[in-house]
């Protein structure tokens, strides 16, 4: 498993909050699982 530091998954939770909430395109964008992106 892959760890993640909190400064990318800060700007992954902004990058999805600032798109509408669009979880699809966030994981397409970062490249993440849908797990991983729940999990945050």
């Amino acid at each position: 498993m892959t760890k993640y530091n909190q400064q990318f998954k800060q700007q992954v939770i902004e990058f999805y909050l600032q798109n509408d909430k669009n979880r699809l395109f966030t994981q397409r964008h970062f490249q993440l699982s849908k797990k991983t992106l729940t999990r945050w």
